[in-house]
């Protein structure tokens, strides 16, 4: 399988993930601590010796580690954009 083939599987992934929990204003009341717990459940879920499951769940985690990055990335824009504010910007 090629390499595009698995970040396309990952994005389809999110896009499932989005349409069952809501998108980024739902991942955005998630903490740290929640994403890790998210993360450990599925990677977890994995742990089996059936490795159609253990891809599976990986594509999950991989899924939401992007979910978590998206969301970092949104609280630092939001995080400059109050401070730009505060300056008078």
């Amino acid at each position: 399988m090629a390499d595009t083939d698995i970040y396309d599987e990952i994005r389809e992934e999110r896009r499932r993930q989005d349409a069952e929990w809501g998108g980024p204003d739902h991942d955005d009341t998630h903490t740290v601590e929640e994403f890790v717990g998210f993360i450990r459940e599925h990677a977890e879920r994995g742990n089996t010796g059936y490795v159609v499951i253990q891809r599976k769940q990986m594509v999950r985690v991989a899924a939401l580690a992007v979910a978590w990055i998206e969301k970092i990335d949104r609280d630092a824009a939001r995080a400059a954009e109050s401070e730009e504010a505060a300056a008078g910007g």
